[in-house]
């Protein structure tokens, strides 16, 4: 119970060596947790195999798999000994115990076997621990784990891995116990951090299986943590508030007195204190053994039935597509160790971002949104292609939904549930999910029996049933958690409205920061020194981001074995992806033409054929953890500070580029990508709308350097190496710049913002008397202001597609952002499809942002906004089209590339501030956030222009661009004029303006 534990801690503290003992325990507990129930799917990997007296010079691929079950020589005989492909796995069970054919069932069984003890387990080791204490029953837990691992590594048949498999299940389940030394205040933190563990075994499986290939080996190397985790664990104590409970005062005491001494405290009381929290205690206990409630109240009434049926139902779902999903991952195509490794990725944000929905949307219509996109992803899966990476990211978007659909029901029980039957409610719920999940490994059967289609199809309808029943399901974001059985029973008639202290408001910059100004002044070498950093950041982010163009430009190629009086230019592109000796083999070693380029991924990693992908793949993903790191970023950012989630922003980026340099495969490199754009959301200016423009400048600067940085050094990897330098500077440059005061003040930290704010003023030179009343004064405006914040924070995303006029302006604006980001990125990456020399063109391709960040806003001081967006997106759709006209080698196509390139930039420009003005200040950070969000869909899908013009032809891709700008101006047209016009405060406002405005 949550009170003893909460006094515990006010003896010993909230956090210290005894707490951080126990939390890294759990942490590598949950990491090795995840090598022993995920390690499945490298145990049983399925793998090719042929009945062994099948003549050599046959490759299995000719045979069927039912034809692989019978004697080649005596096609009526079946087959007792095969021959298996051992290329990628050296031994699974599969390999080792011939289960295949009519023994193909049991490997999905050691799964089962699996959960079955770890549902056997739940079942009987609460009630162990409660009697025997935490201690020995974990301990012993342990022990039946390690067993049941070694087992598994020297099992001699599949009778004795699925007996071992079972133990190890029996003990795992136990060692939740572990968790027993949480403590109250930073518990919630704890859990996030140990699933963090889980997500850490998960991501770090693929590696460990790619290097040991052998499940022997691999269950031996598992057991080892367990052991030192168990030679670790035994030098715990007993859970004290156990030995309370228990009576044993005496014992406890010595426990409390070892957490003192460990965490540098000391009572002089504490015999009484002790004495005090038994006491409370015993009257918790009492209390508890009360309640006289059973399974059977769960059925009695006909709501409480119908609830109870429900979850029961959600849980099954969610429990079956999870593992289903997870434990198949390599039906789904794609690199089998990489798709693995981007699953376990997917626990990160589903886990990260839930709670954050969780505050804003109401828990059923959250739990239906994740269920239809888990059904619509395992849907969208049939109609991709075998061998598409789409097939693959359709599977991981199911996965997210899947995992994030899963949070919200475990939350939304426990605020239905009554607190007179809330443990065993949850407990029996866990207990059918459990139940179910043993029917999930054999979802990859099933999909071999009849098809990954119907597997696909089954999940869809499952989940579409569950989006369905979750909304017979009372509402219970923002109303009090029922405590007895009759008020569960009415929940959804008289449930009183509260709001929940776990909402935190965001805090905004604007005017803090002209308050701060006031004090310090407008413009000073505090000021400057900011500035210049940002200047520096923007320069070393457009050689990060836009770096792609040179680290993965196409070269020509051709098959190694093209005799050398053989040019590359007489050989089409097809021709070059077989060999030339025997054009009907594929090639797999290539030779490139390195005038230009020394190194490329191209060429490092052979991204060349049905690679080809891969490459634009890389920026793909670069752009996806820009997307991921601005989804949480932000929020950190509010809760911990600037500056420090700046510095981990910062190391993590030095580390996705040096990863970068050093990839030995595309596979690294495309992770190392996603970690570099990770960052780049947390680093945009703060300051003023100056330092925005003087940051655009630092951008442009980056990008023009770029191009003769690139033909001084065309090695990729000492690219992104010398990349890298400048970021270090900056770090170490960062490290002796100080937190936000306005963060400081908004958290109440008002005396650290007086030091920040002195420093200023002398760096400043400025006179720091009456400061602190003057701190005082700010301190109580930003009080004022943060109620005002609170009250606008009642609104969320659905607000923009509630009303009308609102969601007209909302889908014009998504589609305008897509557009945007689609064809400026195309065009930047692309410019050396149009001809000309690729470095000259580049650079005069980042000078066209000179004038559409300058001119632009002095356009808009005399042009609508609806009108000069209209004007430039007119202006790159002509210029795309007319491209299609001009000739390939002359330097009009490349003029007209450019012309297009400032068009896009000034209308993404325009945008920009017509939505901010658009939208009514209750909903305008939220609506601008969104908008950028799904913007950057279309920079995802941009590096995949060039491959989509080199698979039809450049024309196609212009006349694209030329269609979607003409929908662009013409829908805008469509939005309300804001020029000169008074921005709306409340949605209603906005509503009544857009209905009024002339179109």
């Amino acid at each position: 119970m949550y009170v003893e534990v909460k006094h515990i801690a006010d003896i010993v503290g909230e956090w210290g060596k005894w707490q951080s003992l126990f939390f890294t325990h759990c942490i590598l507990l949950w990491a090795t947790g995840a090598f022993v129930n995920m390690g499945f799917v490298f145990h049983t990997k399925r793998v090719d195999f042929w009945c062994a007296d099948t003549p050599t010079n046959l490759t299995s691929q000719h045979l069927s798999d039912e034809t692989k079950c019978y004697k080649y020589i005596n096609p009526n005989e079946s087959c007792t000994h095969w021959e298996y492909n051992r290329t990628q796995f050296r031994k699974t069970i599969i390999t080792e115990f011939d289960l295949v054919c009519n023994r193909a069932n049991y490997a999905s069984l050691t799964q089962s076997c699996f959960i079955m003890g770890y549902v056997f387990s739940g079942l009987i080791v609460s009630h162990f621990s409660d009697k025997y204490g935490r201690r020995p029953v974990v301990f012993i837990c342990y022990a039946i784990e390690i067993l049941g691992v070694i087992s598994c590594a020297l099992s001699y048949n599949i009778y004795q891995y699925l007996i071992s498999r079972f133990l190890t299940g029996l003990g795992y389940s136990g060692l939740n116990g572990a968790l027993f030394c949480s403590g109250p205040k930073y518990r919630s933190y704890i859990t996030i951090y140990v699933i963090g563990g889980w997500v850490l075994g998960y991501v770090l499986l693929p590696p460990f299986a790619y290097w040991l290939p052998d499940f022997r080996y691999m269950q031996f190397a598992s057991a080892l943590p367990l052991i030192l985790l168990l030679i670790w664990f035994y030098y715990f104590h007993e859970s004290p508030r156990w030995q309370l409970v228990n009576g044993q005062v005496d014992m406890a005491e010595v426990t409390i007195r070892k957490a003192l001494q460990m965490n540098g405290k000391s009572v002089d009381n504490l015999r009484e204190q002790m004495i005090q929290l038994a006491n409370s205690i015993q009257t918790s206990e009492s209390i508890k053994n009360k309640k006289g409630h059973n399974l059977l109240d769960l059925f009695k009434t006909p709501n409480m039935r119908k609830y109870t049926l429900i979850l029961w139902y959600a849980w099954v779902v969610n429990a079956v597509i999870y593992y289903g999903i997870s434990l198949n991952m390599g039906d789904f195509g794609g690199n089998f160790y990489i798709s693995f490794l981007l699953s376990g990725l997917m626990e990160l944000p589903a886990n990260l971002l839930t709670p954050l929905f969780l505050r804003y949307i109401g828990r059923r219509k959250l739990y239906a949104i994740f269920m239809i996109i888990t059904g619509a992803s395992c849907v969208a899966v049939i109609a991709a292609d075998r061998t598409s990476w789409l097939r693959v990211l359709l599977a991981l978007v199911g996965k997210y939904g899947i995992s994030s659909s899963w949070n919200v029901v475990v939350i939304h029980g426990s605020e239905i549930y009554p607190t007179v039957i809330r443990t065993t409610g949850l407990g029996v719920v866990s207990v059918v999910g459990r139940l179910a999940s043993i029917s999930a490994p054999f979802m990859g059967n099933l999909a071999s029996v009849t098809s990954l289609t119907f597997v696909m199809l089954l999940y869809g309808v499952l989940t579409a049933v569950g989006a369905v029943l979750v909304l017979y399901l009372p509402e219970t974001k923002d109303k009090e958690i029922p405590d007895t059985l009759e008020e569960a029973e009415n929940l959804d008639k008289n449930n009183a409205q509260k709001i929940s202290s776990f909402y935190i408001a965001f805090i905004k910059d604007t005017i803090q920061v002209k308050h701060i100004a006031d004090i310090v002044g407008e413009w000073g070498k505090w000021q400057f020194i900011l500035c210049a950093h940002c200047f520096l950041l923007w320069s070393s982010a457009a050689f990060i981001n836009m770096g792609y163009a040179f680290h993965a430009k196409r070269v020509d190629f051709w098959c190694a074995d093209t005799p050398t009086n053989i040019t590359s230019l007489t050989l089409s592109d097809e021709t070059k992806c077989h060999k030339y000796i025997n054009p009907n083999e594929s090639c797999t070693q290539w030779e490139y033409n390195k005038t230009q380029f020394l190194k490329t991924i191209i060429t490092e990693f052979d991204l060349v054929c049905d690679r080809a992908n891969y490459a634009s793949l890389t920026q793909a993903f670069f752009m996806f953890g820009y997307v991921v790191s601005g989804l949480i970023v932000a929020h950190y950012s509010d809760k911990y500070g600037r500056r420090p989630m700046v510095l981990m922003c910062y190391a993590i980026e030095i580390l996705g580029i040096i990863s970068c340099a050093f990839s030995y495969n595309i596979y690294q490199y495309l992770i190392s990508r996603l970690l570099v754009g990770v960052v780049l959301e947390c680093c945009g200016p703060k300051y003023r709308s100056d330092i925005q423009i003087v940051a655009g400048i630092g951008w442009v600067l980056g990008y023009v350097l770029l191009p003769p940085f690139a033909y001084w050094l065309p090695d990729f990897r000492y690219m992104q190496l010398i990349s890298a330098l400048p970021l270090i500077a900056m770090l170490i440059w960062f490290y002796y710049l100080y937190e936000s005061p306005r963060w400081q003040l908004a958290n109440g930290q008002v005396d650290r913002a007086e030091v920040t704010i002195k420093k200023a003023l002398q760096m400043n030179g400025k006179s720091v008397d009456n400061l602190h009343v003057q701190m005082l004064q700010l301190a109580n405006c930003m009080q004022a202001t943060q109620k005002v914040d609170k009250k606008e924070k009642a609104h969320n995303v659905l607000d923009l597609l509630k009303k009308h006029n609102i969601r007209k302006c909302t889908l014009i604006i998504w589609y305008s952002w897509v557009v945007n980001a689609l064809i400026y990125y195309g065009l930047s990456f692309n410019m050396g499809d149009f001809g000309g020399n690729f470095y000259v063109t580049f650079v005069l391709s980042g000078l066209m942002e000179l004038p559409a960040q300058l001119l632009t806003l002095l356009l808009l001081r005399y042009i609508g906004r609806r009108k000069l967006y209209a004007i430039f997106m007119i202006i790159t759709g002509a210029s795309c089209v007319a491209v299609i006209a001009a000739d390939q080698s002359s330097w009009l196509r490349v003029l007209l590339a450019l012309v297009g390139k400032y068009g896009i930039s000034s209308s993404w420009n325009v945008i920009q501030i017509h939505g901010s003005e658009i939208y009514p200040t209750v909903v305008r950070n939220i609506a601008v956030g969104v908008a950028s969000v799904v913007g950057r869909v279309g920079s995802i899908s941009a590096p995949f222009m060039g491959n989509l013009a080199s698979v039809t032809s450049l024309t196609f891709v212009m006349v694209l661009y030329g269609v979607l700008t003409a929908v662009g101006a013409v829908l805008v047209l469509y939005l309300p004029e804001t020029k000169d016009k008074e921005i709306p405060d409340t949605l209603e406002e906005a509503e009544h303006l857009y209905h009024n405005n002339v179109i």
